[in-house]
C-alpha cells in the first residue's frame, strides 16, 4: 500500500516514461555483472539469544535499532519428516504445529495498552511461527524465490487457489510484506499461518505496526501487521531488524505503533546456509531519505556475514521506473543495494513487463548478492491485479 502521491510527482513519472523508447536496460544497475554479485565475506554475526530483543543507538539522531531474534515464548520445537542434517552455526527457529488464538494472544507488548506506550516506533514484539512443511527437501544447487506484498491478504481465499491450481508457482522461498495478523479488515485471520498451511512451507513472522482502530475504517479493533518468510527449506537464526531511521504512523490518518523494518533469516541447504530477508521501506512521497537509509542499513545488515544474500519486497522506490527507463541512476533506495554489490535479479525482463504496481511503477524487487538470477517473472495484471494492488514477482536463482 502506497501513501497517495502528489499529482505533479505521478504526472511527471508518466511523463518521462512515455517519452522513453524502448531500450535494454542498462547494465550498470548490476555493479557485479549482468546477473551475478559476488558473495562478501564480511564479519560479525548476531550474539542476541533466541527470543529476546536488543536495541543499539543510532548516532545520527539518537534513535535505536530494534533487533529481535526467535520465536514467541509460547511456541513449542518441532521435527518434521524428512528432518535435515543442520549446517554449523544454524539455529533452527522454535515453531509451532497449531496456530494461535490470534484475536487473544498477540504478539506485542504494546497491544495491550496501546495509548500508554513507551514508544511510537520501537516496540516490543515476539516473532512467530510454524513448522508446517510435511517434507524438507533435498538441497539443490537452484532456488525458486518470490517477494510479494500482498495487500494484508484480504484476497487471501483467491491467493491461496492461485498458488493451488497452479496460476502462480509454488516457490521455494517466498517473502511476503502487508501481512495481517488477527485483523478484522482481513477477517481476523492469521493470514502468514494459512498461507504457509497451505503450500505446506513452514513459515516466520515480524511485525511492523500495530494496527489502531480508527474511525470509518475496516479496522475496528487492534491488530497486527508485519512481514513474512515462508520456506520449503528450514529457518533459523531469525532477526527483526526495526529501522533506526523511520517514520512515526501515530498521529495519522492511518494510526499505528511501530515502524518499518525488515525480517532475515538464514535457511538450511544441506550442510550450507543462504540469508533470507522480507523488506517493507517506507512509503510516502517524501521519504525518501528514510528510505535511502533503511536500505543501507539492510544492506550492510546482510553482508555482515559470508552467506549469499536474497532480498525481497516491496522498496516503495517510486524513481526506479525511470532509472531502468533512461538508464539514470537517481533512485537512491535501489543505488544503496546497487552500490554494495546486489543486482537487480529481474534486469533482463523488459521494461514493459516490469511494473508491480499498476500503473506505472515498479516497486517489487529481489536483490541479489552472491546467486546468480535465471528465469524472472513478474505476474501478469491479468493474473495478480484482482489478488493484490502489487504484482508477485519471481526468479530461480542459483547459489554459488
Amino acid at each position: 500500500m502506497v501513501r497517495a502521491m502528489t499529482l505533479g510527482h505521478a504526472l511527471g513519472i508518466a511523463s518521462l516514461l512515455a517519452g522513453c523508447a524502448a531500450t535494454e536496460p542498462d547494465a550498470s544497475h548490476d555493479t557485479a555483472g549482468s546477473t551475478t554479485a559476488a558473495t562478501s565475506s564480511g564479519a560479525g554475526t548476531s550474539t542476541a539469544d533466541s527470543g529476546s530483543s536488543s536495541s543499539a543507538a543510532d548516532p545520527s539522531d539518537g534513535s535505536t535499532t530494534t533487533t529481535t531474534t526467535g520465536g514467541a515464548s509460547s511456541s513449542s520445537s518441532t521435527t518434521t519428516t524428512g528432518e535435515p542434517s543442520l549446517p554449523e552455526g544454524f539455529d533452527p527457529f522454535a515453531c509451532a504445529t497449531t496456530p494461535p488464538d490470534v484475536l487473544r494472544e498477540r504478539l506485542c507488548d504494546e497491544a495491550a495498552d496501546p495509548e500508554h506506550a513507551p514508544d511510537e516506533i520501537f516496540i516490543h514484539c515476539r516473532n512467530e511461527g510454524g513448522c508446517l512443511a510435511p517434507a524438507y527437501p533435498e538441497p539443490g544447487e537452484s532456488l525458486r524465490v518470490m517477494a510479494w506484498n500482498i495487500e494484508r491478504g484480504m484476497e487471501l481465499d483467491a491467493q491461496i487457489a492461485a498458488f493451488v491450481d497452479g496460476t502462480l508457482p509454488t516457490p521455494d522461498v517466498l517473502l511476503l510484506g502487508e501481512v495481517d495478523r488477527g485483523c478484522a479488515r482481513s477477517g481476523d485471520r492469521n493470514v502468514a499461518w494459512e498461507l504457509a498451511s497451505a503450500l505446506g512451507m513452514d513459515f516466520v513472522y515480524g511485525v511492523e505496526f500495530i494496527e489502531l482502530p480508527r474511525p470509518g475504517d475496516a479496522i475496528t479493533a487492534t491488530c497486527e501487521h508485519g512481514n513474512a518468510i515462508l520456506s520449503r527449506h528450514r529457518i533459523g537464526n531469525v532477526e527483526l531488524l526495526r529501522h533506526s531511521v523511520n517514520e512515526s504512523w501515530y498521529a495519522t490518518d492511518e494510526p499505528r505503533l511501530g515502524g518499518r523494518m525488515a525480517l532475515m533469516a538464514d535457511l538450511a541447504i544441506g550442510d550450507r546456509m543462504v540469508r533470507v530477508a522480507a523488506l517493507h521501506f517506507e512509503s510516502g512521497v517524501e521519504d525518501g531519505r528514510k528510505r535511502e537509509a533503511q536500505a543501507a542499513e539492510l544492506a550492510d545488515a546482510m553482508l555482515a556475514q559470508a552467506n549469499p544474500a536474497i532480498v525481497g519486497g516491496d522498496t516503495n522506490a517510486g524513481l526506479y521506473a525511470i532509472d531502468l527507463a533512461l538508464g539514470t541512476h537517481d533512485e537512491a533506495t535501489t543505488e544503496a543495494f546497487f552500490t554494495r554489490g546486489f543486482s537487480d535479479a529481474h534486469l533482463a525482463v523488459p521494461q514493459a513487463s516490469r511494473v508491480t504496481h499498476p500503473p506505472l511503477l515498479v516497486l517489487d524487487l529481489v536483490l541479489l548478492h552472491g546467486p546468480s538470477a535465471g528465469a524472472a517473472t513478474v505476474c501478469p495484471g491479468a493474473v495478480c491485479d484482482a489478488l493484490s494492488d502489487h504484482r508477485a514477482v519471481w526468479v530461480d536463482v542459483t547459489l554459488p
